[in-house]
């Protein structure tokens, strides 16, 4: 099992790319959802849409990108405003997408020191 988890997040550029799947599909099915029962609307769909979209465009993106020293916040500010733009459509009906953004925010944090605990709870 370690190996197959070592292979599969050998490098920074995969290891974003998969947290970023999960978290496209978590965030996804919590709009989706939000309301107990299945909810497609345009806003809905176009947010899902331009978040894919978002990874596919890093997935063609050259790996030296990933270790730039800002490519790191601008992930964390991009992903901290389509999630609270997930939060505003879905009108804060979500208690479990409350959660879940604060949980990104709380994991992005960890391992980074006390200044990205600022930085982070800032944004």
């Amino acid at each position: 099992m370690k190996a197959i988890v070592g292979s599969l997040f050998k490098g920074k550029r995969i290891t974003i790319l998969w947290l970023r799947w999960w978290l496209i599909i978590a965030l996804s099915y919590l709009m989706l959802f939000h309301t107990g029962r299945l909810e497609l609307s345009w806003q809905i769909s176009g947010l899902i849409l331009l978040y894919i979209l978002s990874n596919l465009i890093l997935i063609v993106l050259p790996a030296r990108l990933f270790d730039t020293p800002w490519f790191d916040m601008a992930l964390v500010i991009g992903d901290s405003i389509i999630i609270s733009t997930a939060m505003a459509i879905t009108e804060f009906t979500s208690t479990n997408l409350l959660l879940f953004y604060f949980l990104i925010i709380l994991l992005t944090t960890l391992g980074k020191g006390s200044g990205a605990v600022v930085s982070n709870g800032l944004i």
